[in-house]
């Protein structure tokens, strides 16, 4: 393939559409996946957790919907993951505890039914925590817990 050596492809801000081609998971070398304000639809592909050296992801403002892969707990590297502004309608995967370098998590504007895993306690290096507009269920006492636990304020 040409482009597998290809570490940063950033295409925000065009009209691409349609789902996302399988032909990303065979970029193995990505370090930056930024498809933002486009207008693709589908899901996340599980493939997406092959990617093992992303540090940046950005699918934001755009029309995925369906789950958040629990594949992408596979992403040991990453740093910035940015789903805001989809359909997501599934609940945080239990494998976003095991990031142990994501410093900013946006997952905002979606129709999340989430119950916060406990393993988010474990993102020591988060500074951007930004899950407002989300459908929150029951676990709020588990929110409480994690802000705690992480030690960061959040500003406006």
């Amino acid at each position: 393939m040409v482009l597998a050596n290809l570490k940063y492809l950033i295409l925000t801000n065009n009209s691409f559409g349609g789902s996302l081609s399988t032909n990303f998971s065979k970029l193995l070398k990505l370090k930056d996946l930024c498809l933002g304000e486009n207008n693709f639809s589908g899901s996340i592909p599980g493939y997406i957790g092959n990617l093992s050296d992303l540090q940046h992801i950005e699918f934001f403002e755009k029309n995925l919907g369906g789950n958040i892969p629990s594949s992408i707990g596979q992403l040991k590297k990453l740093q910035q993951l940015n789903f805001r502004a989809n359909h997501l309608n599934s609940t945080i995967p239990y494998e976003i505890g095991s990031y142990t370098n994501l410093t900013h998590l946006y997952l905002a504007h979606n129709s999340l039914s989430i119950v916060l895993p406990l393993s988010m306690s474990r993102l020591t290096r988060i500074t951007h925590l930004v899950v407002f507009e989300i459908h929150l269920t029951n676990n709020l006492d588990c929110l409480h817990i994690i802000l705690h636990e992480i030690h960061f304020s959040l500003r406006p």
